[in-house]
């Protein structure tokens, strides 16, 4: 009898652990919001503007933009929902910390693997420099990893509307590491 009920409780523990299957019609769902939101930014999150605009390095086909991240979510089998709420996270990250969103359209970059899967990184341009716009998509990583949004394939980055400075950035810290600390003795016990 404990061995049948043992198995039930794995077979309940297990279908608790599992993430729920998602219809594949829901996973494009929202796809048009997310381009919107890649599109004009500024309209979205209106609390801290930069009066520079941000120069896009990529050039975007908005009109197959849609079709494009539904074949992507299809195929990492991931929801558009939660590609938007990481956006909508890097615009609350920069609003928490009182960073000016720069005007204009993100970034949105496509790539492949040499696999053929589809990947884009979506760069959100802040009026910080390198280093500010490094800790803060670090604090993104951070919440994202927190609020356990799984958007494979989709990748959000906050760059500086700025030249890379490397007066930027902090000092590297000096390895404190002893040759001294290395020796074995061998003395063959």
């Amino acid at each position: 009898m404990s061995a049948v009920l043992k198995e039930v409780l794995m077979t309940e523990t297990a279908a608790i652990d599992a993430l729920p299957e998602v219809p594949p019609g829901l996973r494009e769902d929202g796809v048009d919001a997310l381009v919107y939101l890649l599109r004009y930014p500024e309209k979205i999150h209106v609390y801290n503007l930069s009066a520079l605009h941000a120069t896009s390095r990529e050039a975007v086909d908005w009109q197959s933009l849609p079709e494009t991240f539904r074949r992507m979510f299809e195929q990492h089998e991931s929801r558009c929902v939660d590609a938007y709420m990481r956006v909508r996270l890097a615009l609350a990250v920069l609003s928490s910390n009182s960073v000016q969103l720069c005007r204009g359209p993100a970034g949105v970059r496509l790539w492949q693997d040499e696999c053929c899967f589809q990947y884009v990184t979506v760069t959100i341009w802040a009026d910080v420099d390198g280093y500010r716009a490094y800790c803060l998509t670090k604090e993104l990583m951070h919440l994202v990893i927190d609020s356990n949004i799984r958007s494979a394939g989709f990748g959000v980055d906050i760059c500086s509307i700025h030249p890379w400075n490397p007066a930027d950035w902090p000092p590297r810290a000096v390895s404190t590491f002893d040759d001294d600390d290395d020796d074995d003795d061998d003395d063959g016990e």
